[in-house]
């Protein structure tokens, strides 16, 4: 088991996201840039640049060939993956909050808020000329236009359905609708939007399971909800005793991982055992917590799994160092110990990775008092509880 501590952005991360293929690792936060990062590593690759404002989502295509951001500036851009080339700019009605390719990544959508007419959203969907998709630049690269615009309500959170189905979002009120995508549109009557009352308060993230079969949605009201795809039935609750801004699914094992806390603008005001800053591990069945890492000082904003190795990793904002990414594990049937080798990179958010800029492996004696031994510790319990709770991964009809 090797934790990683990744230092790579000045202010709160907002995002961080796997690519398909689960070797390059993506993230976001309210400063202008995205990083790339190996996965099995820790080292930066590079970063996306062109924002003037927080990026507030990221997404990559399934071919890891396209990189888009959407920024509070009002702008989202997509990016060459490899290249970090500019290929496409978009003007959105306002800050834009979700971004997301389709299956195939032929089309896109954005969430916004709209700078002319206050208090309305709007969702915005884009097809994708061909020749960005062959990673050749617009001509103009601002004249990307919406095909449609939808009014929506407030959201911060969407996703595309399998197979391009239609689109869901989770509202500020705890509502998800779904939109049918046909014929290329979006269908918006309001005979065909199909409302699930599934929170009572603002849905801060829906994240897929690796084959689309289930999706999980986080919450403000300390709740998250684990629905099937299929009849959109909510499956599971998981609880705990804070705002959760992130959830995910374990694509090896039966597990569901959560995370948040207090709002960040409460961080100074209590102490860090009442922000409950705590990253929280569910066994997804019976939906009871096995584990639990801690060590942040502020709210946890993001997480996500590997898709290959199934390691986790989170990131949130700190009140020291501002934004960082922990990979908390390699796999969890790895062995580990409190004596294992704990590998810590720091990258700022200046420099650029080197031949020089290598990893660290320092072993970390028993009983010291950092972050990382606490962290050795507490992986080391949480795998020996979760080698305990294997059971078949099927949920109940």
């Amino acid at each position: 088991m090797r934790p990683i501590l990744l230092n790579g952005h000045f202010r709160p991360l907002t995002v961080i996201k796997y690519n398909q293929d689960g070797d390059l690792l993506f993230s976001a936060s309210k400063d202008v840039s995205a990083a790339v990062w190996l996965s099995d590593s820790g080292e930066r690759l590079g970063t996306y640049d062109g924002h003037t404002g927080a990026i507030f989502d990221l997404d990559v295509s399934a071919d890891s060939s396209l990189v888009a951001t959407c920024s509070g500036d009002g702008t989202a851009i997509i990016y060459n993956c490899q290249t970090g080339e500019n290929l496409a700019h978009i003007t959105l009605p306002g800050p834009g909050h979700t971004v997301c390719f389709s299956e195939g990544h032929k089309m896109l959508f954005t969430l916004a808020k709209s700078f002319a007419r206050p208090g309305v959203w709007q969702l915005s969907l884009f097809e994708i000329p061909e020749s960005v998709r062959n990673l050749q630049p617009l001509e103009d690269i601002g004249s990307l236009t919406p095909v449609q615009v939808v009014d929506v309500p407030e959201a911060v959170s969407g996703v595309w359905m399998p197979l391009n189905r239609g689109i869901m979002i989770g509202t500020n009120t705890g509502e998800l609708q779904l939109f049918r995508f046909i014929d290329g549109r979006v269908v918006d009557d309001n005979a065909s939007v199909n409302i699930i009352h599934a929170h009572e308060n603002k849905i801060n993230r829906i994240e897929f399971n690796k084959e689309k079969t289930l999706f999980i949605t986080a919450s403000k009201d300390n709740t998250a909800k684990l629905f099937d795809s299929r009849d959109l039935v909510c499956r599971k609750r998981f609880v705990t005793p804070a705002p959760i801004n992130h959830a995910a699914i374990s694509p090896l094992f039966d597990h569901v991982m959560t995370g948040g806390g207090q709002d960040a603008k409460d961080v100074t005001t209590t102490s860090t055992r009442q922000g409950n800053f705590v990253v929280r591990f569910f066994h997804t069945i019976y939906a009871e917590e096995f584990g639990r890492v801690k060590g942040h000082f502020g709210p946890v904003n993001t997480g996500t799994f590997g898709i290959a190795a199934g390691a986790p990793c989170v990131g949130g904002a700190q009140v020291v160092t501002d934004c960082e990414m922990l990979l908390l594990l390699q796999s969890l049937s790895t062995p580990v110990g409190v004596d294992s080798p704990v590998a810590v990179r720091t990258v700022t958010s200046a420099s650029t990775p080197s031949t020089q800029d290598t990893l660290r492996f320092q072993p970390t004696p028993t009983g010291t008092s950092t972050r990382q031994s606490t962290c050795s510790r507490e992986c080391t319990t949480l795998r020996q509880r979760v080698m305990g709770m294997r059971s078949p991964g099927v949920l109940p009809a």
